[in-house]
């Protein structure tokens, strides 16, 4: 599939997700002082276009790509626009399906669903089921960004923007340390973003401690099968 078509898809959804719900699904639990908020807001359509965007995600055919000879490093502005879009896909397939089940639990205690819930005095029970529901998001979106790369594929967004993360250290990468200092990483994305414009490479910090490295790509031309005259 054309890279143009991928961004197209992934735009759309997240615009048409955030119209029809109302300003985005949210899926919140926060407690400050012993009080406890719980909030989760989506739509029917929103569940929808996030089941939608998981099936696209999951199926939709990659052109092969091979390395780029001869190619700089990655420009940092293309690594965050493919953050970027990767979050905007992650966000409209997990925020929507991880809110549904809150919204089934209020339901469930109310005797009334409504698409949109919130409580500023959540019980101990309505702040466990909310975290786990907010932790399980989260796994979600690490899921999606981290399986492709330990596959030696590209996200969505890395796809688009036409590189994909390649190991260069000779052995094979720690993933769970990946994972973590990764996190760690986007948490303190300031320090991180400074950090890679400071080396002629821009490669992150993370990815350097594991033998990680960004490489351009492009679409591999497969030898002709046509037999010769």
């Amino acid at each position: 599939m054309q890279q143009r078509w991928v961004l197209t898809v992934i735009i759309g959804a997240w615009l048409f997700a955030t119209v029809l719900s109302g300003g985005g699904s949210v899926l919140r639990d926060e407690c400050v002082n012993g009080v406890c908020v719980v909030q989760a807001r989506t739509s029917l359509a929103s569940v929808l276009i996030a089941a939608g965007l998981l099936a696209f995600v999951l199926t939709y055919r990659r052109k092969p790509v091979e390395a780029l000879p001869g190619a700089g490093p990655v420009r940092l502005r293309t690594r965050i626009f493919a953050l970027v879009l990767d979050m905007l896909a992650a966000g409209a397939i997990t925020v929507p399906l991880g809110a549904l089940p809150m919204l089934a639990y209020a339901a469930a205690t109310s005797g009334e669903f409504l698409w949109a819930v919130q409580s500023n005095r959540a019980t101990a029970v309505d702040h466990l089921f909310a975290s786990t529901l907010v932790l399980a998001t989260m796994v979600g979106m690490g899921v999606y960004f981290f399986l492709p790369v330990i596959r030696g594929a590209q996200t969505p967004g890395q796809y688009v923007a036409g590189y994909r993360i390649a190991s260069v250290g000779g052995s094979a990468p720690k993933w769970p340390a990946v994972i973590v200092t990764a996190l760690l990483g986007l948490l303190l994305w300031p320090v991180s973003v400074v950090l890679a414009l400071g080396r002629e490479d821009r490669e992150f910090w993370w990815n350097r401690r594991q033998g990680l490295q960004a490489v351009p790509v492009v679409a591999s031309v497969e030898p002709s099968t046509i037999p010769a005259a």
